[in-house]
């Protein structure tokens, strides 16, 4: 007799959150032959399994397993008793043939099994079986035979297994033969929006979505956790919203503890189970650091079985040293015994930061010691490695660390007040820091009058606040006081041992790339990077080595900028193999390279370099950062001609640069000017124009030497590439450009100076001083050669094709001159094509700008598209178009606008 309940498939729920980006995941295509869904209890497995057969509406058979079914008559019992289910013919005879006593000849029932199947292909082209809870199966004899039956199983006939564990299936030779579909636990997580919808459709709970995103971070996407925590907090749910302490839920509360523990922990074997308990006292897992603390020899085997167990541990690293816990999974275990020994907790706990402090683990150690509760051995650590940990990236957890100190010992720390500072400086809170310089120069003065007062410790806490002053003086483009400061903090530590010259020549690096001094600002950034690796500064290494590249770009060294920038990397991943440290990512280094790329006409390398700061630009980043990333991603955008879209970009930039300009240590690049020339590109010449005479007339405003030249470039630009200019503007132009040239260092700005002669050329074509313009292309093309700029040719390429063609001069070289020719006889194709961008209009191409009826057409014809035809826009892109509008509203959100509209009665 077979129990019937094992063969019930959850019953569909119209309730359930409908997980679409996984259900494909499962759809068998061609030649698959098993889908599996591996992951740990409580993670919706099951759930999923039965929303995607009830959603596709095949045929299918259902088999719960458990532990009984290891014995192999009985497995292949329920499994075609499942398959009877659909049609009782299905292996009757192999059913007769279990039937019979002593029978063991599994291979004649799979086979006939089988062949009734295939018989079958016409009656059900999709049938699928199902195996629920597939980790009870371990027995050697039914694993065989399923294998078996999976490798000749027929076209018509699917498989799908859940399970907590990695099945020992031969999953390999099936990848590579392309069975498998594969579903794990980092898939099954819960996503923001998903989690928002399972609290609000399914658990009929109000959540915003910053709630929904708390706890989804907290639970990690584990929808047992998420639903328990909503159980447990219902009662405390108000007329406002679902209760805050809901995003806080622990692995110490009731539900979830009592599900970890008797679920998964008392299930376990009784030395894993001591062992689970005792290394939950760590925040991360180590095979040697469990060994020393716990007094065990083979650690790293059992972090790896339970990796492979998939018992709620995940790898930190690619090499599978180190491990963490799933936080409630830990936090459970570890309520259960410090509730049941504390004495051994704390002495394992001790253990662990010392080991960890003897193998340069600090910020592991720090966490243990948050855990531990040890304020005064905790100051004692900020104090000796704070520096070190704030610049390899750490100010936001210093900042957390030095708030969890009791103030008093705060208070009587100068060392922990300047760490204080140095990480409100990186956080970019620079308003709350001069008040604390105040405090702290006082209590500096009071401690010099003391006996005891140790004088280089004085010394070096007073350089570090005169290094932080320059800064802040940068902000407000103070640029001599910033100047005069650094060099004084330079001098004062040039013959001393203190950790300060990599930051304090940054900072002179940035002062003279300010001025337009691009080889003082290198020598001042090449040592920095030398006494920031050094000193092991990475964040040091990294922002000056940036920057470094973003001037070799200007300078026109594009490969040497390349090579720069691969250095610093190289050296980065040789030099940080902390699991916990923070990814660095330069926004000055990525840009630069994206930007160098864009210029060698490689759209799609530099994109790359651009995607990983677009993240950042999502989730929040310093001010300075967020102008910087704009600006490089409107420039990509104008490269492919989508110039509406890099006017979004741009005056999101200039919005966040107005509105935190105080913050910003360095004048960003030229916005304005990129942004006419956008205009000048979809018909908004007038505008454009504008624009050119208003800073025709005035001069430059911009602090930065680099500023100032593009914004004249763009100024000449527009006098002079027009189709229709006049000559008097041309002229201007032109007038532009000869004094230009006249103040241009020779060796320096080459980026410009190439720009600065295809304008020339350009400018003296139109003229009709046809031997001029020649020239001035021959010297453009012979600069652009060294290092493959490309893109400033492809901007003007209609008026520029005839000159280039012409050159012959023995200074370019044939291939450089071929590869130019080729990329703009391609842009030539693709312009006649139409293919400049959804929201470029016909004609508005620089050089050739549409009249506003034009324009307008153009516009109305983009608004009546089909959804479908149109481009897709990065959440970047569309949120900077969003804040564009609240800025012009006055206002900073949905709400308020909604708010402000209903009071002018507009809705």
């Amino acid at each position: 007799m077979l129990l019937q309940t094992k063969f019930f498939a959850p019953a569909s729920n119209p309730k359930t959150i409908q997980r679409d980006r996984l259900l494909g995941l499962i759809t068998p295509g061609e030649g698959k032959k098993l889908s599996l869904v591996i992951a740990p209890a409580g993670y919706g497995k099951t759930t999923l399994v039965g929303q995607w057969l009830h959603s596709t509406g095949a045929t299918f058979a259902w088999l719960s397993l458990d532990e009984s079914d290891n014995d192999p008559r009985r497995f292949w019992q329920y499994v075609i008793g499942a398959l009877q289910r659909i049609d009782p013919s299905i292996a009757r005879e192999a059913n007769e043939l279990l039937a019979k006593t002593g029978f063991e000849h599994m291979e004649a029932v799979i086979i006939m099994l089988a062949n009734s199947l295939s018989d079958l292909g016409t009656h059900y082209p999709q049938l699928v079986l199902a195996f629920d809870d597939f980790h009870h199966i371990q027995d050697f004899d039914v694993l065989r035979n399923l294998v078996f039956f999976i490798d000749y199983l027929p076209p018509n006939v699917h498989i799908i297994l859940t399970s907590r564990t990695e099945p020992v299936l031969p999953l390999s030779r099936w990848r590579v033969k392309n069975y498998l579909n594969e579903i794990y636990a980092a898939d099954l997580a819960f996503s923001d929006e998903e989690c928002y919808r399972f609290f609000r459709e399914f658990m009929a709970l109000e959540i915003s979505k910053d709630e929904a995103r708390q706890i989804r971070d907290k639970t990690e996407g584990w929808v047992a956790a998420m639903q328990l925590a909503a159980i447990s907090k219902e009662n405390l749910q108000t007329n406002t919203g679902i209760d805050k302490s809901l995003g806080n839920y622990h692995g110490t509360d009731r539900l979830i503890n009592d599900y970890v523990l008797s679920e998964i922990l008392e299930k376990q074997p009784e030395n894993l189970k001591t062992f689970l308990l005792r290394s939950s006292c760590l925040v991360r897992l180590n095979g040697q650091l469990c060994d020393t603390v716990l007094n065990l020899s083979s650690s790293q085997e059992t972090l790896e079985n339970l990796e492979q167990s998939n018992l709620f541990i995940i790898p930190l690293d690619t090499s599978h040293s180190w491990y963490r816990y799933h936080d409630l999974f830990r936090e459970s275990l570890f309520h259960r015994i410090e509730l049941e020994n504390p004495e051994q907790v704390a002495d394992i706990q001790r253990k662990a930061i010392d080991w960890l402090l003897d193998h340069d683990q600090v910020h592991e150690a720090i966490d243990q010691l948050v855990q531990l509760q040890d304020w005064n051995w905790l100051k004692e650590i900020l104090q000796d490695h704070g520096n070190t940990l704030i610049h390899d990236g750490h100010h936001l957890p210093m900042l957390e660390w030095i708030n969890l100190l009791p103030a008093d010992k705060v208070a009587e720390s100068p060392q922990l007040q300047m760490l204080k500072i140095w990480s409100l400086f990186f956080s970019n809170r620079l308003d709350t820091i001069p008040p604390l310089l105040e405090s702290l120069e006082e209590m500096l003065d009071c401690q010099t009058a003391k006996v005891h007062a140790n004088a280089d410790d004085a010394l070096a806490l007073t350089s570090e606040i005169s290094l932080i002053r320059s800064y802040l003086a940068r902000a407000k483009a103070d640029t001599k006081s910033a100047s005069d400061l650094t060099r004084q903090v330079l001098e004062n530590i040039d013959h001393a041992n203190m950790p300060l010259k990599s930051v304090t020549y940054y900072g002179i690096g940035i002062d003279c790339f300010n001025n337009g001094e691009l080889d003082d600002a290198e020598r001042a950034l090449s040592s920095a990077i030398q006494y920031g690796k050094f000193e092991h500064k990475p964040s040091a290494v990294i922002s000056s080595s940036g920057l470094l590249t973003w001037i070799l770009y200007y300078k026109g060294e594009l490969d040497k900028a390349c090579d720069t920038s691969t250095r610093t990397q190289a050296w980065l991943d040789s030099h940080i193999n902390d699991p916990g440290q923070p990814k660095m990512i330069s926004c000055w280094q990525n840009s630069a390279m994206a930007r160098i790329y864009l210029e060698k006409n490689e759209d799609t390398i530099a994109a790359s370099y651009l995607a990983p700061l677009l993240d950042h630009l999502e989730s929040g980043t310093e001010p300075g950062q967020h102008v910087i990333i704009q600006f490089v991603q409107a420039q990509l955008l104008y490269t492919q001609r989508k110039f509406s879209q890099a006017i979004a970009c741009i005056e999101d930039a200039q919005r966040i640069y107005e509105h935190k300009k105080e913050a910003i240590l360095y004048e960003p690049p030229g916005l304005s000017a990129l942004k006419a020339k956008c205009l000048l590109n979809i018909g908004q010449y007038r505008q454009a124009l504008g624009w050119a005479e208003a800073n025709y007339r005035d001069t430059p405003r911009c602090v930065s030497q680099l500023n100032q030249e593009e914004q004249l470039l763009a100024v000449a630009h527009i006098f002079i590439c027009p189709q229709e200019s006049p000559p008097e503007l041309i002229e201007k132009g032109l007038a532009i450009l000869e004094k230009m040239n006249r103040g241009l260092p020779e060796r320096h700005h080459i980026k410009h100076r190439i720009e600065l002669h295809i304008l020339r050329a350009i400018g003296h074509q139109k003229s009709g001083k046809v031997a001029e313009a020649q020239e001035n292309m021959t010297q453009a093309l012979h600069l652009a050669s060294k290092d493959r700029f490309i893109a400033l040719f492809k901007e003007n390429g209609s008026l520029l094709i005839d000159l280039i063609t012409r050159c012959s001069d023995v200074s370019v070289p044939v291939s450089f001159h071929s590869e130019v020719l080729r990329c703009l006889s391609e842009t030539g194709k693709d312009e006649s094509k139409g293919k400049s961008g959804p929201d470029t209009p016909n004609g508005a191409r620089s050089g050739q700008p549409s009249s506003p009826s034009n324009a307008s057409s153009a516009e109305n014809q983009s608004l009546i598209e089909p959804l479908s035809q149109r481009e897709f826009l990065s959440p970047a892109t569309i949120k900077a178009h969003i804040r564009n509008i609240y800025g012009k509203l006055d206002v900073k959100s949905r709400t308020e606008a909604l708010a402000k509209a209903r009071s002018c009665n507009l809705v």
